[in-house]
């Protein structure tokens, strides 16, 4: 294995610009996958393999980890439905907390349905009247 050579990038890669800045990614990231049912499979399997042993199967902060690390925020919280997707992408890009990356683990399209699927749990725990038709 040869380092790379300084300034290249592989393909396929690009540096995250936004490290550090969880702020200017909520700002300027925004989710380029529609809430399709495929799109909303993959992000279902993809939270409840890499999410769910921390945030719960419905994303209520109920780890399932029988107390091993401490129960992250609940993703139905006002604070986390208040953020945009692309606040949500660097939190998984990045790490927070105890929590952490998945950059290496996830692509960039499993990162956006995780996030659509997150929005639909939110959105079932927290509907409004207008939700229900």
């Amino acid at each position: 294995m040869r380092s790379p050579v300084p300034g290249t990038v592989a393909r396929g890669q690009r540096d995250y610009p936004f490290k550090g800045k969880p702020d200017e990614a909520g700002e300027k990231l925004v989710n380029p996958l529609f809430p399709a049912s495929d799109v909303l499979e993959l992000g279902k399997k993809k939270y409840n393999t890499f999410c769910s042993p921390c945030h719960g199967w419905r994303g209520e902060g109920d780890n399932r980890l029988n107390g091993q690390f401490p129960n992250p925020p609940s993703l139905h919280s006002e604070k986390v439905r208040n953020w945009s997707d692309g606040r949500i992408y660097h939190v998984i890009v990045e790490g927070q907390n105890i929590m952490p990356s998945y950059a290496s683990q996830l692509t960039e399209q499993e990162r956006w349905a995780i996030i659509l699927y997150i929005r639909a749990l939110q959105r079932s725990l927290n509907a409004k009247q207008e939700d229900v038709k």
